[in-house]
């Protein structure tokens, strides 16, 4: 995938040195709220539903009073062949159109492996029975799970109106469900919430951030209700609005944030969300980045991000801050959320070890940022699920590099001790790119550009120092990175390194790297390798170092696809062709999966069951081919632990679905599809839907 909208994101790590992927925290009782039971319409089988359950299709149904989920009685469903053998609730007068609803229940089932489950609308629009399915989840054996599914209904008075709980391809299993509740997807969300400001109160706890910031709760612009933040009287970019949250915040804990902005002002204007972070034991304040947007004027815009608190070390102080790139913008900010999903969900501790199921292949590995080391639910699922790692961005140039031989190794440091302490392995990312190195590096103290000779010793010395102060500890290390370009009559990036060193600079460094640390396998790094012409050109490139004898011991690639292209035949090609040349190791280091298309207008709000079919099935042809070439691929690593991080939100300003895990650290088909394929579908549609019963109202 092109990265050429990456490099405006890294300008702005480079202005502001973000470290940490984040969000903030306040702390609140996990409790319902009154007002948000009572908007809960819920089937306990206590013996007071307001809502009729009926067995569907030709099961039997019995409320039992053996280990329920919650109260003591539960509904078993039996006598089961057929998929629609289920439960049925009649929703026809409760989910009615206008608005989007949740449905929610707990099942447990008593096969012998996982299960896919459904929540599907049944329904009789006067045409005949017929179905929509709201959502699935793979539950594991004999353990209570959550199943739910968001529905927008569009029927106009269907004679009838059900919601089913049934298994999506198993026939046969008998499963148990409890705890069904109805609600609006505010409420539900709402269960998450641990701080909202809607300034509906003609109040504001938020403060001025910069001399001569002027705030003020206004009517003139709302998101939602009749009330917004204004701020005004900014005059550098890190002038805004901000509150303090030191007191409110769980360390090890991960959160989200979402927040509206408005501005009137011509074109589009940067907003960015920050953590202005002190520890106890630090001097300086760090600058944490959650999120931002280029965002156009007069149209209220969402911006969201993640942030973990970090576990380790005194927090002295913490502000979240809202600011813009342009000094002098004023603008509007409404319906600020922080939440933390799982009071929703319960991160899925129980999935079987992905590391397990490739273990006689090849390493799984994931990359991360420092904010996954900091989040204690995070580290649990990297040690269970992953062998090796790659820190995202700490190890490049620029977030190690304070100055001209000025280092600074402590995030650098937490990762490698981190993996050593878990027995996982590392990758090194990366040493020499034309992103993410600072400008003065290929300057003087005057600012001139450096003679060739002069950036060569930089070169060195930098590679000495970061490959020479991990020797013995990192596996293999990605040397140059994104170096060819093939719109070029020799192939090569017309970068700085280029215009300054021509390509000499990539084989020294592959030397000074192996000097550094001989143990370490070393890497040349890039994308798009499925074009033809570039990988010819990388595949030219290496068989010429490895004639000259330069110590190059495997390419990488990256492996930011789609679910359309390249097609796995494509990259099966650039495979065969880089595997031609004699010990050459292959690792497929970046991979991820979005839902669009380079420039495309789709927008998906959430993944259709088409597309997260149509994912899986790749993910599952993609391992195929992995294995199939497991004598030269030594390695596979997901670029993002979960959907909500992915750095593919950020570059399409929309939300995507590329990696292996949700947002609620749950496995997606995508990751079924790699641990047993045969759980999945083949077919998106399930057979017809057998009659409605007669259904009697409840009294």
């Amino acid at each position: 995938m092109k990265k050429k909208v990456l490099k405006l994101f890294v300008s702005v790590f480079v202005i502001v040195n973000f470290l940490i992927t984040g969000i903030i925290s306040f702390v609140q009782p996990e409790t319902k709220t009154a007002a948000q039971t009572a908007a809960i319409t819920s089937v306990n089988f206590e013996g007071k539903d307001k809502l009729v359950f009926f067995a569907y299709g030709n099961a039997r149904i019995a409320v039992k009073q053996n280990n329920a989920k919650e109260g003591k009685k539960h509904v078993s469903v039996e006598n089961r062949k057929s998929v629609w053998d289920s439960i049925g609730i009649d929703v026809k007068d409760v989910m009615t159109r206008g608005k989007t609803w949740v449905v929610s229940g707990y099942v447990r089932h008593n096969g012998k492996k996982p299960i896919l489950f459904s929540i599907t609308a049944v329904y009789n629009d006067g045409k005949g029975i017929k179905y929509i399915q709201l959502g699935e989840r793979v539950l594991m054996p004999n353990k209570w799970e959550k199943i739910s599914a968001k529905w927008k209904p569009t029927l106009k008075n269907p004679a009838d109106l059900i919601i089913a709980i049934h298994p999506t391809v198993d026939k046969t299993t008998s499963y148990d469900v409890d705890n069904i509740q109805i609600m609006t997807e505010e409420v539900y969300m709402s269960q998450a919430d641990v701080f909202k400001d809607t300034f509906e109160s003609n109040t504001t706890v938020w403060q001025p951030r910069g001399d001569g910031v002027k705030i003020k709760v206004d009517s003139t612009k709302s998101h939602n209700g009749d009330w917004s933040l204004y701020v005004t009287g900014r005059s550098a970019f890190w002038h805004g609005v901000q509150i303090p949250l030191t007191k409110y915040l769980v360390p090890g804990k991960s959160y989200k944030i979402s927040m509206w902005v408005y501005h009137t002002s011509m074109g589009k204007q940067g907003i960015m969300l920050t953590v202005q972070r002190k520890m106890a034991d630090e001097q300086q304040y760090r600058y944490d980045w959650i999120g931002g947007s280029q965002i156009e004027g007069d149209g209220w815009v969402q911006i969201r991000g993640n942030y973990n608190v970090p576990k380790s070390g005194k927090i002295e102080e913490l502000v979240l801050c809202i600011s813009s790139w342009n000094p002098t913008l004023s603008f509007w900010i409404d319906d600020v959320t922080i939440s933390d999903p799982t009071r929703i969900q319960q991160p899925n501790y129980a999935l079987p070890a992905l590391k397990e199921k490739y273990k006689n292949d090849f390493k799984v590995g994931v990359a991360i940022g420092y904010g996954e080391l900091m989040s204690d639910i995070d580290s649990q699922f990297i040690v269970k699920h992953f062998n090796s790692i790659t820190p995202g961005n700490e190890m490049k140039p620029e977030s190690v590099l304070r100055g001209p031989d000025n280092y600074d190794f402590t995030v650098a440091d937490a990762f490698v001790d981190f993996a050593r302490k878990n027995n996982i392995g590392i990758r090194g990312h990366t040493l020499v790119w034309h992103n993410q190195t600072p400008d003065w590096f290929f300057k003087d103290s005057n600012g001139n550009l450096l003679k060739k000779d002069e950036l060569l010793k930089r070169l060195k010395n930098h590679i000495y120092t970061v490959a020479g102060r991990y020797k013995g500890k990192i596996y293999a290390w990605d040397v140059v990175n994104e170096a060819i370009d093939e719109t070029q009559p020799d192939g090569f990036r017309r970068s700085t390194w280029y215009n300054i060193c021509g390509p000499e600079y990539i084989e020294k460094a592959f030397i000074w790297a192996h000097e550094a640390d001989p143990q370490a396998k070393l890497f040349y790094n890039d994308y798009n390798t499925e074009i033809p012409q570039k990988r010819m050109f990388i595949y030219n490139m290496i068989k010429n170092m490895k004639a000259k004898g330069i110590p190059i011991h495997g390419v990488g690639l990256q492996c930011h696809i789609n679910v359309d292209n390249p097609s796995v035949d494509e990259i099966e090609e650039t495979i065969k062709l880089f595997s031609t040349i004699p010990g050459l190791e292959i690792q497929i280091t970046e991979l991820d999966m979005s839902f669009y298309q380079w420039g495309s207008s789709v927008y998906y709000i959430e993944p259709s069951k088409e597309m997260l079919l149509k994912q899986a099935k790749k993910y599952y042809e993609l391992f195929n081919l992995f294995r199939k070439y497991k004598n030269v691929i030594k390695s596979v690593t997901l670029w993002g632990l979960k959907d909500d991080n992915s750095w593919l939100r950020g570059v399409f300003n929309k939300p995507d679905f590329p990696l292996l895990f949700d947002e609620y650290y749950d496995g997606k088909l995508a990751f079924w599809a790699l641990i047993d394929n045969s759980i999945l579908p083949q077919d998106t549609k399930l057979p017809a839907p057998p009659a409605i019963p007669k259904i009697k109202a409840k009294k």
